[in-house]
Protein backbone atom coordinates (compact mmCIF):
# COMPACT_ATOMS: atom_id res chain seq x y z
CA UNK A 1 0.00 0.00 0.00
CA UNK A 2 1.27 3.54 -0.54
CA UNK A 3 1.86 5.19 2.63
CA UNK A 4 -0.54 6.87 3.60
CA UNK A 5 -2.74 3.62 2.75
CA UNK A 6 -1.35 2.01 6.28
CA UNK A 7 -3.54 4.52 8.36
CA UNK A 8 -6.69 3.11 9.17
CA UNK A 9 -9.16 4.61 12.18
CA UNK A 10 -8.80 3.76 15.50
CA UNK A 11 -10.53 6.07 17.60
CA UNK A 12 -13.33 8.83 16.83
CA UNK A 13 -14.43 11.38 19.75
CA UNK A 14 -17.01 14.26 20.24
CA UNK A 15 -15.13 16.73 22.14
CA UNK A 16 -16.51 18.66 24.52
CA UNK A 17 -15.08 22.32 26.15
CA UNK A 18 -16.17 26.41 26.24
CA UNK A 19 -16.53 26.00 22.47
CA UNK A 20 -17.52 23.03 20.48
CA UNK A 21 -17.59 24.19 16.74
CA UNK A 22 -15.00 26.22 14.92
CA UNK A 23 -11.83 23.94 15.17
CA UNK A 24 -9.38 25.44 13.08
CA UNK A 25 -5.82 23.09 13.39
CA UNK A 26 -4.25 20.66 16.24
CA UNK A 27 -1.21 20.12 17.25
CA UNK A 28 0.26 17.36 19.86
CA UNK A 29 2.64 18.83 22.76
CA UNK A 30 5.15 15.84 23.19
CA UNK A 31 6.45 17.22 27.14
CA UNK A 32 2.57 17.64 27.97
CA UNK A 33 1.72 14.67 26.06
CA UNK A 34 -1.71 17.01 25.84
CA UNK A 35 -3.78 17.80 21.96
CA UNK A 36 -3.79 21.60 21.64
CA UNK A 37 -6.97 22.94 19.26
CA UNK A 38 -7.06 26.41 17.97
CA UNK A 39 -10.95 28.35 17.73
CA UNK A 40 -10.58 30.79 15.36
CA UNK A 41 -13.74 32.13 16.50
CA UNK A 42 -14.59 31.79 20.30
CA UNK A 43 -18.86 31.89 19.90
CA UNK A 44 -19.72 34.53 21.90
CA UNK A 45 -16.70 36.98 22.16
CA UNK A 46 -15.57 36.68 18.83
CA UNK A 47 -12.23 36.34 19.87
CA UNK A 48 -10.07 32.96 18.73
CA UNK A 49 -9.06 30.93 21.47
CA UNK A 50 -7.06 27.67 22.64
CA UNK A 51 -8.72 24.46 23.52
CA UNK A 52 -6.37 21.88 25.57
CA UNK A 53 -7.21 18.22 25.71
CA UNK A 54 -5.59 15.13 27.11
CA UNK A 55 -5.08 12.41 24.36
CA UNK A 56 -8.32 10.45 25.04
CA UNK A 57 -10.36 13.42 24.81
CA UNK A 58 -11.12 14.95 28.60
CA UNK A 59 -10.88 19.01 28.43
CA UNK A 60 -8.45 20.93 30.81
CA UNK A 61 -8.10 24.38 30.09
CA UNK A 62 -8.96 27.45 27.66
CA UNK A 63 -6.43 29.84 26.38
CA UNK A 64 -8.06 33.21 24.79
CA UNK A 65 -5.81 35.06 22.11
CA UNK A 66 -6.85 38.66 22.27
CA UNK A 67 -5.34 40.45 19.59
CA UNK A 68 -5.80 37.61 16.90
CA UNK A 69 -8.03 37.89 13.65
CA UNK A 70 -9.31 34.80 12.52
CA UNK A 71 -6.69 32.28 13.94
CA UNK A 72 -6.45 29.14 11.56
CA UNK A 73 -3.28 28.01 11.62
CA UNK A 74 -1.65 26.52 14.42
CA UNK A 75 2.18 24.73 15.16
CA UNK A 76 4.56 23.82 17.96
CA UNK A 77 7.66 25.56 16.97
CA UNK A 78 9.75 24.58 20.82
CA UNK A 79 8.20 22.59 23.00
CA UNK A 80 10.80 23.22 26.07
CA UNK A 81 10.29 27.11 25.78
CA UNK A 82 6.51 26.53 24.69
CA UNK A 83 7.01 28.71 21.71
CA UNK A 84 3.99 28.39 18.70
CA UNK A 85 3.38 29.97 15.70
CA UNK A 86 -0.12 31.05 14.66
CA UNK A 87 -1.14 31.65 11.61
CA UNK A 88 -3.77 34.20 10.56
CA UNK A 89 -6.13 34.84 7.49
CA UNK A 90 -8.20 37.89 8.21
CA UNK A 91 -7.93 40.94 7.11
CA UNK A 92 -4.33 40.04 7.01
CA UNK A 93 -2.40 36.69 6.36
CA UNK A 94 -0.04 36.89 9.35
CA UNK A 95 2.31 34.34 11.30
CA UNK A 96 2.93 34.90 14.88
CA UNK A 97 5.11 34.11 17.42
CA UNK A 98 4.06 33.52 21.06
CA UNK A 99 4.98 31.78 24.05
CA UNK A 100 2.22 30.55 25.63
CA UNK A 101 2.65 29.17 29.22
CA UNK A 102 0.98 25.76 31.14
CA UNK A 103 -0.70 28.32 33.27
CA UNK A 104 -1.49 30.85 31.07
CA UNK A 105 -5.18 31.82 29.83
CA UNK A 106 -4.53 34.13 27.53
CA UNK A 107 -1.91 35.04 25.33
CA UNK A 108 -1.97 38.52 23.35
CA UNK A 109 -0.68 38.87 19.97
CA UNK A 110 1.21 42.04 20.59
CA UNK A 111 3.36 40.21 23.62
CA UNK A 112 4.58 37.68 20.69
CA UNK A 113 6.59 38.93 17.00
CA UNK A 114 4.23 39.08 13.80
CA UNK A 115 5.60 38.90 10.77
CA UNK A 116 3.07 40.04 7.24
CA UNK A 117 3.16 37.11 5.19
CA UNK A 118 3.01 38.14 1.42
CA UNK A 119 0.94 35.80 -0.64
CA UNK A 120 1.74 36.33 -4.18
CA UNK A 121 -1.50 36.40 -5.73
CA UNK A 122 -3.96 40.30 -3.75
CA UNK A 123 -5.39 39.16 -0.40
CA UNK A 124 -9.43 38.00 -0.81
CA UNK A 125 -10.79 38.08 2.73
CA UNK A 126 -11.43 34.79 4.78
CA UNK A 127 -9.83 33.20 1.65
CA UNK A 128 -5.80 33.08 3.25
CA UNK A 129 -3.60 31.52 5.58
CA UNK A 130 -5.09 28.30 6.92
CA UNK A 131 -2.37 25.91 7.95
CA UNK A 132 1.22 26.17 9.10
CA UNK A 133 4.03 23.62 10.24
CA UNK A 134 7.42 24.06 11.49
CA UNK A 135 10.82 22.20 10.33
CA UNK A 136 12.99 22.43 12.59
CA UNK A 137 15.50 20.94 10.51
CA UNK A 138 15.27 23.29 8.32
CA UNK A 139 14.22 26.26 10.31
CA UNK A 140 11.53 27.09 8.24
CA UNK A 141 7.65 26.72 8.06
CA UNK A 142 5.40 25.64 5.34
CA UNK A 143 1.86 26.82 4.92
CA UNK A 144 -1.43 26.24 3.08
CA UNK A 145 -3.24 28.88 1.39
CA UNK A 146 -6.97 28.10 1.58
CA UNK A 147 -8.14 28.89 -2.18
CA UNK A 148 -8.63 31.59 -4.58
CA UNK A 149 -5.36 30.40 -5.47
CA UNK A 150 -4.90 27.09 -3.61
CA UNK A 151 -1.19 27.70 -2.34
CA UNK A 152 1.71 25.79 -0.76
CA UNK A 153 4.63 27.46 0.76
CA UNK A 154 7.86 27.95 2.25
CA UNK A 155 8.53 30.92 4.83
CA UNK A 156 11.76 31.42 6.23
CA UNK A 157 12.51 34.70 9.29
CA UNK A 158 15.07 36.33 9.55
CA UNK A 159 15.22 39.56 11.59
CA UNK A 160 11.83 41.28 11.13
CA UNK A 161 11.31 39.75 7.16
CA UNK A 162 9.16 37.04 5.98
CA UNK A 163 10.52 35.48 3.09
CA UNK A 164 8.05 33.25 0.63
CA UNK A 165 8.71 30.59 -1.50
CA UNK A 166 5.74 28.95 -3.45
CA UNK A 167 6.87 25.10 -3.54
CA UNK A 168 4.79 24.24 -6.56
CA UNK A 169 1.53 25.03 -8.17
CA UNK A 170 -1.23 23.98 -5.74
CA UNK A 171 -3.81 24.54 -8.04
CA UNK A 172 -2.53 22.51 -10.90
CA UNK A 173 -1.58 19.77 -8.20
CA UNK A 174 -4.85 19.40 -7.18
CA UNK A 175 -7.22 19.78 -9.70
CA UNK A 176 -9.66 17.55 -9.48
CA UNK A 177 -8.90 16.23 -6.15
CA UNK A 178 -9.80 19.20 -3.83
CA UNK A 179 -11.30 22.62 -4.12
CA UNK A 180 -9.42 23.74 -0.76
CA UNK A 181 -6.78 23.36 1.72
CA UNK A 182 -7.53 23.45 4.86
CA UNK A 183 -4.17 22.38 6.81
CA UNK A 184 -1.02 20.74 6.63
CA UNK A 185 1.98 19.00 8.78
CA UNK A 186 5.29 17.64 8.24
CA UNK A 187 6.53 14.08 8.02
CA UNK A 188 10.60 14.54 8.99
CA UNK A 189 10.55 10.55 8.07
CA UNK A 190 9.68 10.68 4.74
CA UNK A 191 10.76 14.27 3.87
CA UNK A 192 6.78 15.09 2.55
CA UNK A 193 4.22 17.14 3.62
CA UNK A 194 0.70 15.73 4.26
CA UNK A 195 -2.06 18.29 2.95
CA UNK A 196 -5.42 18.02 4.34
CA UNK A 197 -8.39 19.41 2.45
CA UNK A 198 -11.62 20.17 4.47
CA UNK A 199 -14.25 20.08 1.14
CA UNK A 200 -12.89 16.60 -0.44
CA UNK A 201 -12.24 15.20 2.74
CA UNK A 202 -9.07 13.96 1.72
CA UNK A 203 -5.49 13.99 2.97
CA UNK A 204 -2.65 14.41 0.58
CA UNK A 205 1.18 12.85 0.78
CA UNK A 206 3.13 14.98 -1.42
CA UNK A 207 6.49 16.18 -1.94
CA UNK A 208 8.30 19.71 -2.45
CA UNK A 209 7.72 18.99 -6.66
CA UNK A 210 3.98 18.54 -6.12
CA UNK A 211 4.27 14.89 -6.62
CA UNK A 212 1.04 13.57 -5.06
CA UNK A 213 2.41 9.90 -3.25
CA UNK A 214 -0.60 8.78 -1.60
CA UNK A 215 -4.06 9.59 -0.80
CA UNK A 216 -6.58 8.56 1.89
CA UNK A 217 -10.43 9.48 2.05
CA UNK A 218 -10.80 11.19 6.23
CA UNK A 219 -14.57 10.15 7.57
CA UNK A 220 -15.07 13.09 8.96
CA UNK A 221 -17.62 15.52 7.80
CA UNK A 222 -15.68 18.96 7.44
CA UNK A 223 -11.89 18.17 8.52
CA UNK A 224 -10.08 20.88 9.64
CA UNK A 225 -6.80 20.13 11.16
CA UNK A 226 -3.89 17.52 10.71
CA UNK A 227 -0.91 16.64 12.90
CA UNK A 228 1.58 13.65 13.02
CA UNK A 229 2.36 12.59 16.33
CA UNK A 230 6.78 12.76 17.05
CA UNK A 231 6.85 9.13 16.27
CA UNK A 232 5.10 9.32 13.02
CA UNK A 233 3.12 6.15 14.08
CA UNK A 234 -0.02 8.44 14.97
CA UNK A 235 -2.48 11.13 13.07
CA UNK A 236 -4.25 13.46 14.50
CA UNK A 237 -7.33 15.30 13.03
CA UNK A 238 -9.51 17.72 14.16
CA UNK A 239 -12.98 19.16 12.42
CA UNK A 240 -16.46 20.36 12.33
CA UNK A 241 -18.30 20.60 14.65
CA UNK A 242 -16.47 19.12 17.41
CA UNK A 243 -14.93 15.80 15.97
CA UNK A 244 -11.67 14.16 16.91
CA UNK A 245 -10.41 11.60 15.14
CA UNK A 246 -7.05 9.00 15.25
CA UNK A 247 -5.34 7.14 12.42
CA UNK A 248 -2.63 4.42 13.64
CA UNK A 249 -0.22 3.11 10.92
CA UNK A 250 -0.83 -0.86 10.75
CA UNK A 251 2.09 -2.43 9.79
CA UNK A 252 2.01 -4.19 6.18
CA UNK A 253 2.19 -7.92 6.74
CA UNK A 254 4.10 -10.26 4.42
CA UNK A 255 2.83 -13.97 4.96
CA UNK A 256 5.58 -16.62 4.41
CA UNK A 257 5.95 -20.37 4.50
CA UNK A 258 8.45 -22.62 6.67
CA UNK A 259 11.46 -23.20 5.41
CA UNK A 260 11.92 -20.57 3.58
CA UNK A 261 13.42 -16.60 3.68
CA UNK A 262 12.16 -13.08 3.70
CA UNK A 263 13.81 -10.03 1.94
CA UNK A 264 13.62 -6.87 4.19
CA UNK A 265 13.68 -4.09 2.06
CA UNK A 266 15.39 -1.28 3.69
CA UNK A 267 15.71 2.62 3.16
CA UNK A 268 17.35 6.08 4.09
CA UNK A 269 15.11 9.01 3.32
CA UNK A 270 18.49 11.10 2.62
CA UNK A 271 22.14 10.00 2.26
CA UNK A 272 24.61 10.26 4.22
CA UNK A 273 28.58 11.17 3.76
CA UNK A 274 29.44 8.45 6.04
CA UNK A 275 28.49 5.03 6.51
CA UNK A 276 25.38 4.02 8.84
CA UNK A 277 24.81 0.56 10.52
CA UNK A 278 21.61 -0.88 11.88
CA UNK A 279 20.31 -3.73 12.72
CA UNK A 280 17.00 -5.66 13.08
CA UNK A 281 14.96 -5.89 15.84
CA UNK A 282 11.97 -8.28 16.53
CA UNK A 283 8.79 -8.46 18.82
CA UNK A 284 7.14 -11.78 18.84
CA UNK A 285 3.61 -11.83 18.63
CA UNK A 286 2.99 -15.60 18.27
CA UNK A 287 5.81 -16.65 16.82
CA UNK A 288 9.21 -17.29 18.81
CA UNK A 289 12.82 -15.58 17.70
CA UNK A 290 15.20 -18.55 17.10
CA UNK A 291 12.83 -21.49 17.17
CA UNK A 292 10.18 -19.90 14.37
CA UNK A 293 12.41 -17.80 12.78
CA UNK A 294 16.15 -15.97 12.93
CA UNK A 295 17.17 -12.36 12.38
CA UNK A 296 20.53 -11.47 10.61
CA UNK A 297 23.41 -11.82 12.67
CA UNK A 298 25.56 -8.28 13.14
CA UNK A 299 25.01 -5.37 11.85
CA UNK A 300 23.29 -3.94 8.47
CA UNK A 301 25.52 -1.14 6.88
CA UNK A 302 24.31 1.80 4.03
CA UNK A 303 27.71 2.59 2.62
CA UNK A 304 28.20 6.11 2.03
CA UNK A 305 25.92 7.38 -0.34
CA UNK A 306 23.62 4.47 -0.25
CA UNK A 307 19.93 4.96 0.54
CA UNK A 308 18.78 1.41 -0.03
CA UNK A 309 19.88 -2.07 1.12
CA UNK A 310 18.25 -5.15 2.31
CA UNK A 311 18.59 -8.01 4.86
CA UNK A 312 17.39 -11.31 4.88
CA UNK A 313 15.45 -13.20 7.60
CA UNK A 314 15.37 -16.63 7.85
CA UNK A 315 11.94 -18.83 8.73
CA UNK A 316 12.54 -22.18 10.34
CA UNK A 317 10.53 -25.34 9.32
CA UNK A 318 9.54 -26.83 13.29
CA UNK A 319 8.12 -29.63 11.06
CA UNK A 320 4.82 -29.28 13.40
CA UNK A 321 2.36 -30.18 10.18
CA UNK A 322 -0.84 -28.92 12.62
CA UNK A 323 0.43 -25.28 13.69
CA UNK A 324 -1.64 -22.38 13.21
CA UNK A 325 -0.09 -19.59 11.57
CA UNK A 326 2.43 -17.17 13.96
CA UNK A 327 3.03 -13.85 13.15
CA UNK A 328 5.91 -11.53 14.42
CA UNK A 329 7.33 -8.21 13.41
CA UNK A 330 10.27 -6.28 12.64
CA UNK A 331 12.13 -2.45 12.94
CA UNK A 332 15.11 -1.20 12.78
CA UNK A 333 17.39 -0.31 15.50
CA UNK A 334 20.95 2.15 15.93
CA UNK A 335 23.10 3.60 18.03
CA UNK A 336 23.43 6.32 15.02
CA UNK A 337 21.88 9.90 16.35
CA UNK A 338 21.81 10.96 12.83
CA UNK A 339 19.24 8.65 12.21
CA UNK A 340 15.59 9.29 12.52
CA UNK A 341 13.44 5.56 11.95
CA UNK A 342 10.49 5.84 10.13
CA UNK A 343 7.60 3.44 11.15
CA UNK A 344 7.45 2.52 7.54
CA UNK A 345 10.53 0.11 8.30
CA UNK A 346 8.62 -1.78 10.65
CA UNK A 347 6.52 -4.77 8.95
CA UNK A 348 4.49 -7.86 10.15
CA UNK A 349 5.59 -11.45 8.80
CA UNK A 350 3.30 -14.06 9.28
CA UNK A 351 4.67 -17.85 9.17
CA UNK A 352 1.40 -19.89 7.04
CA UNK A 353 0.22 -22.62 9.22
CA UNK A 354 -0.98 -25.79 7.89
CA UNK A 355 -3.03 -25.19 4.46
CA UNK A 356 -6.83 -26.16 4.50
CA UNK A 357 -9.27 -25.89 1.95
CA UNK A 358 -12.22 -23.84 1.87
CA UNK A 359 -15.65 -24.94 -0.43
CA UNK A 360 -17.45 -21.89 -1.40
CA UNK A 361 -20.65 -22.23 -3.11
CA UNK A 362 -23.46 -19.70 -4.39
CA UNK A 363 -26.26 -19.75 -7.26
CA UNK A 364 -26.42 -16.28 -7.19
CA UNK A 365 -24.27 -12.91 -6.74
CA UNK A 366 -20.75 -12.55 -5.99
CA UNK A 367 -19.45 -13.52 -3.06
CA UNK A 368 -15.91 -12.89 -0.82
CA UNK A 369 -14.05 -15.30 -1.20
CA UNK A 370 -14.94 -15.92 -4.30
CA UNK A 371 -16.73 -19.40 -4.98
CA UNK A 372 -14.86 -22.30 -5.48
CA UNK A 373 -12.15 -24.18 -3.69
CA UNK A 374 -10.10 -21.11 -1.92
CA UNK A 375 -6.75 -22.09 0.35
CA UNK A 376 -6.96 -20.72 3.91
CA UNK A 377 -4.25 -21.50 6.47
CA UNK A 378 -4.91 -22.46 10.03
CA UNK A 379 -5.28 -19.46 12.37
CA UNK A 380 -6.25 -17.29 9.25
CA UNK A 381 -9.21 -15.18 10.31
CA UNK A 382 -11.87 -14.58 7.76
CA UNK A 383 -15.37 -12.42 7.21
CA UNK A 384 -17.18 -14.08 4.83
CA UNK A 385 -19.98 -12.20 2.78
CA UNK A 386 -22.44 -11.55 0.33
CA UNK A 387 -21.08 -8.67 -1.95
CA UNK A 388 -24.59 -8.10 -3.76
CA UNK A 389 -28.02 -8.85 -2.50
CA UNK A 390 -30.64 -8.98 -4.05
CA UNK A 391 -29.90 -10.37 -7.13
CA UNK A 392 -32.10 -9.32 -10.36
CA UNK A 393 -33.14 -12.59 -12.45
CA UNK A 394 -35.04 -11.84 -15.06
CA UNK A 395 -38.29 -8.68 -15.32
CA UNK A 396 -39.98 -10.13 -13.02
CA UNK A 397 -37.50 -12.31 -10.64
CA UNK A 398 -35.49 -10.98 -7.71
CA UNK A 399 -33.11 -13.51 -5.72
CA UNK A 400 -32.35 -12.35 -2.19
CA UNK A 401 -29.68 -14.23 0.21
CA UNK A 402 -31.19 -15.36 3.29
CA UNK A 403 -28.14 -16.96 5.02
CA UNK A 404 -25.66 -20.01 4.95
CA UNK A 405 -25.21 -23.47 5.70
CA UNK A 406 -21.96 -24.13 6.78
CA UNK A 407 -19.32 -27.03 8.49
CA UNK A 408 -15.95 -27.42 10.02
CA UNK A 409 -15.05 -24.13 11.21
CA UNK A 410 -18.43 -22.45 9.47
CA UNK A 411 -21.60 -22.11 11.88
CA UNK A 412 -23.78 -24.69 10.73
CA UNK A 413 -26.19 -22.22 9.88
CA UNK A 414 -26.60 -18.60 9.81
CA UNK A 415 -28.34 -15.45 8.91
CA UNK A 416 -27.98 -12.40 6.61
CA UNK A 417 -25.02 -11.63 4.09
CA UNK A 418 -22.00 -11.85 6.42
CA UNK A 419 -20.60 -14.32 8.68
CA UNK A 420 -18.21 -11.96 10.56
CA UNK A 421 -15.00 -13.06 11.89
CA UNK A 422 -14.56 -16.79 11.77
CA UNK A 423 -10.96 -18.19 13.02
CA UNK A 424 -9.84 -21.18 10.20
CA UNK A 425 -9.36 -24.12 12.38
CA UNK A 426 -9.79 -27.15 9.88
CA UNK A 427 -11.58 -27.88 6.26
CA UNK A 428 -14.47 -25.91 6.01
CA UNK A 429 -17.09 -25.11 3.72
CA UNK A 430 -20.17 -22.64 3.27
CA UNK A 431 -23.26 -22.95 0.71
CA UNK A 432 -25.21 -19.33 0.51
CA UNK A 433 -29.03 -19.92 0.77
CA UNK A 434 -30.74 -18.01 -1.42
CA UNK A 435 -34.63 -17.27 -1.84
CA UNK A 436 -36.98 -15.01 -4.37
CA UNK A 437 -38.04 -12.15 -3.35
Amino acid sequence: DPYLGLFEQVQSMSLTGPATINFSSCLYHPLQDRIYIIINSTPGSGIPSIQVYQTNGTYERRVLLPGFEDAEGFCLISAESNLFAIAEEGSVDRLTLINIQTNSTSANRASGTSYGIPLPAPKIFNKGLEGVVYDNVNDCFYLVQERDPMGVYRVTLEGSIATLDVLFDAERVFAGLATDLSDLTFDPFTGNLLILSDESGTLFECSFDGKIHSMIDIDAVQPEGVTLMPDGRTLIIVGEPNALRRLDMMAPVTRISEGSNVIVNLALSYPFEQAIDVSLISTDLTATVGLDYMLPTGLIRFAAGETATSAQVSILDDLEAQESTERFAISLSSTDTNLMYGPFLLQAIDIQGQALPLWVLSQYGNTSPPPGVQTTYKGDILNLRVLDSPVNSGAFTQWVCTGWIGTGSIPATGSGVETGDIVITNESSITWVWSTN
